[in-house]
């Protein structure tokens, strides 16, 4: 009778181990593969990564590179300006001139407008709300630079008076402002994350400020801007007391 239970003893503790073993038998080869399919996973997300890295690379180098060109050709329209108005269109007579002048100011606006698929509007949310979507907020100074020497061309009488030597002189500071202001956004679109704060923040219109100051001074207030570029903390507090003046009204 001992014997029996001895040895029932014995295969009992037989098959607990071999059933612990085969557990851990089968723990081990869940965890294995667990880890090689986490490895794999992991492998496949990093490479998918690195190749979205490399795309977004590419299309921000590509993006980059429209960009200069865009603004090279922005130089040599302001250039071209400048020389005109400074030489009494190099020497051209009277209907030549007039064809250059109109020929020049459909290359400035063309370069205005596709500058704003480059260069966002300031405060769209705030002012301007109910103007086509890409006129809304405040132009950026770059484009402000680009539009200010169209408008000097566009008033700019022919033959050419007394004023044309100041007006030179203002498309020739608007290039300056233009070379300035394209080497900043330039610096700030290289750095992707920058990009999404473009919007709120105030741009510095500084420099064409002066240049609109004297073009409006030629030929009156609201001549270039239609309303001065402000601070956006002014805009908000506007906004809100327009907010609160709506709900006194209401409330009355």
């Amino acid at each position: 009778m001992g014997d029996n239970v001895k040895t029932s003893e014995i295969f009992f503790e037989f098959f607990k181990d071999l059933q612990q073993s085969g557990l851990l038998t089968i723990a081990t080869i869940v965890f294995s593969i667990s880890g090689g399919l986490f490895a794999f996973i992991y492998g496949l997300s990093a490479k998918r990564r690195e190749r979205n890295l490399r795309i977004l690379e590419k299309q921000i180098g590509q993006f980059d590179g429209e960009m200069v060109n865009w603004g090279i050709r922005g130089i040599d329209a302001l250039s071209i300006a400048h020389v005109y108005v400074l030489t009494n269109f190099s020497g051209r007579d009277l209907q030549q001139a007039r064809i250059a002048k109109d020929e020049l100011q459909a290359t400035l606006s063309a370069l205005v407008d596709a500058g704003r698929l480059y260069f966002v509007n300031r405060s769209p949310d705030l002012e301007g709300i109910d103007r086509p979507y890409a006129n809304r907020g405040f132009r950026p100074a770059i484009l402000d630079a680009l539009m200010l020497a169209h408008e000097e061309l566009r008033r700019l009488a022919l033959p050419l008076q007394g004023e044309a030597d100041r007006v030179a002189k203002n498309i020739f500071g608007a290039r300056r402002v233009f070379v300035s202001e394209l080497r900043e956004e330039i610096d700030k679109f290289r750095d992707p994350s920058v990009l999404n704060t473009l919007r709120t923040l105030d741009d510095d219109w500084t420099e064409v400020g002066k240049l609109v100051d004297d073009y409006e001074g030629r030929y009156g207030e609201r001549a270039f801007w239609l309303r001065r570029p402000m601070p956006r903390a002014h805009l908000v507090a506007e906004k809100q007391q327009r907010s609160s003046e709506k709900a006194t009204a209401k409330a009355a």
